[in-house]
């Protein structure tokens, strides 16, 4: 069995709150557990999410980030030159406004690297959310076509894969805009929201449209809106806001208009 330890401090204080401890088995699987700063099981109640982001080295001043999932594919990239943070909430939390603050700073490009399962995707999109509700500009979301399942920034690295041409190659997150016959689709690169738009048809000085709203593929809203109309915008947006408790999606997603 191998151990291994990453401090833990807190976001802004920068205090010591603990140790994440995983453990790699010799049969196989891994586990992680909180430590104290003394040794003590758990990390006294401090919640996760008020953990500062991981980097094993100072990168304040740099151009760009990456932001992954866990200590391990950070370090990675770090090995290899790239200035890296990693979330260590795990991919159910998100990181709090002041724990993404290092992350975002000044920097001209930021990109999103999530873990190759919808765990990981769901925990980057929250993220990607949040940093928009920052004010955060140029956002991009790294894409690993031939990932192997669950596989992060560590595996590509280990794989030889010429990480710098992933980065290059990024999508920014924002609406991408496709047409199939007289469907429209507009998804958001990141985010877990599609929206199809059909059926356009001018109504006196307006146009009105069959809209169908998709979350993580599954079907959560049909209407057919005034697509020029701020205030059936505005009703749209309510109904998805009832109908996806705990999704931020109160921004304006650059269809409305």
């Amino acid at each position: 069995m191998t151990i291994t330890k990453w401090a833990a401090y807190a976001a802004g204080s920068g205090e010591l709150i603990g140790y994440h401890v995983r453990e790699d088995l010799d049969g196989g699987g891994k586990t992680f557990t909180w430590e104290g700063p003394n040794g003590e099981r758990g990390l006294g109640g401090f919640p996760t999410r008020e953990l500062a982001l991981y980097t094993p080295v100072d990168i304040r001043g740099s151009e760009y980030a990456v932001l992954c999932e866990g200590e391990r594919a950070t370090d990675a990239l770090a090995k290899i030159g790239i200035p890296a943070y990693g979330t260590t909430c795990g991919a159910s939390g998100t990181p709090s406004t002041e724990a993404l603050e290092d992350f975002v700073l000044d920097r001209k490009k930021l990109f999103l690297w999530a873990d190759n399962d919808s765990a990981g995707e769901g925990h980057m999109s929250a993220i990607a959310t949040e940093l928009t509700n920052m004010g955060a500009g140029n956002i991009n979301v790294v894409r690993w076509d031939e990932a192997p399942p669950k596989g992060d920034a560590r595996d590509a690295v280990e794989m030889n894969v010429d990480v710098q041409h992933l980065l290059n190659t990024a999508l920014p997150i924002g609406p991408v805009i496709t047409r199939k016959g007289s469907v429209w689709s507009i998804r958001w690169t990141g985010l877990p929201i599609t929206v199809q738009v059909r059926n356009i048809k001018p109504k006196l000085d307006s146009f009105k449209a069959e809209v169908r709203v998709f979350h993580k593929g599954r079907q959560v809203h049909r209407s057919n809106p005034t697509l020029d109309s701020t205030s059936g915008m505005d009703q749209l947006r309510r109904t998805l806001e009832r109908r996806l408790p705990g999704e931020d999606i109160s921004a304006d997603w650059g269809w409305a208009r």
